[in-house]
């Protein structure tokens, strides 16, 4: 029997932004093996309506964004993980079940699915050549077979900016990695963690001085542009972009 994959959702914003990302999992055709949700406070949300056999919830359990990512690593030992987290969703009804169609038994490589990026009746698909680059692997289709080994690692808390990137760069370098060319899930850009501002500023000038330059220049272009023209520059390169009719 082939494994199955588990999906771990950290949350510490707005309810409805959670609720999305779960309605998303439990109309999967095929559900996780796990929903592991890493909850910072329950924000009036009631979670008796989204109680299933396969999810488990961890309330004010966590110190930070990072901390929670690293509680859902260490209780998903021998799982194949995948973090889908508030906001973020699965593409179609049919995305679990394609991933899971690509795990074996005893699954040993990353896989790497596409993520599409949403705003309004906007959406950005990664190009081909941006797709292969060694280093695209957007987290919510980063599927990851967690097995407790020399190679297994955790979200460096202290990076305030970067942990989840340098995660998975450091996972790529012990791993082999399998890119498949299917859309797995989408990431919203309207929630506040997608725009520029000088707390990001700071800390990617602390992390690497051109990133920091370059996240200094987009917080000059997101005030003066309208939202829709900034996107489409600064993806411009890497996306390609269709507009909902």
């Amino acid at each position: 029997m082939k494994n199955e994959l588990t999906v771990i959702t950290i949350h510490a914003g707005e309810p409805n932004e959670l609720i999305r990302t779960l309605n998303s999992i439990d109309t999967q055709v095929k559900k996780p093996k796990l929903n592991l949700v890493i909850i910072k406070k329950l924000n009036n949300l009631d979670i008796k309506k989204f109680k299933k056999k396969y999810r488990k919830f961890i309330i004010g359990k966590d110190k930070s964004l990072w901390n929670a990512m690293n509680i859902g690593i260490k209780k998903t030992i021998k799982h194949n993980i995948l973090f889908l987290n508030g906001g973020d969703t699965f593409y179609s009804k049919f995305a679990i079940k394609k991933i899971n169609s690509h795990l074996k038994k005893k699954q040993k490589k990353i896989l790497i699915f596409k993520t599409v990026l949403k705003y309004k009746k906007m959406f950005f698909y990664p190009k081909k050549k941006y797709f292969n680059n060694l280093n695209y692997s957007p987290h919510p289709s980063f599927v990851y077979p967690n097995i407790k080994n020399e190679k297994t690692k955790y979200f460096d808390e202290k990076n305030l900016i970067n942990a989840d990137g340098d995660w998975m760069k450091s996972l790529r370098k012990k791993t082999l990695t399998k890119k498949i060319n299917f859309i797995s899930s989408m990431y919203y850009l309207s929630g506040q963690s997608s725009y520029p501002t000088f707390y990001s500023v700071s800390n990617l000038f602390n992390y690497n001085f051109f990133s920091g330059i370059k996240e200094f220049i987009k917080i000059i272009l997101f005030n003066l542009m309208k939202r829709e023209q900034y996107y489409k520059l600064i993806y411009l390169t890497k996306f390609n972009l269709k507009i909902e009719k």
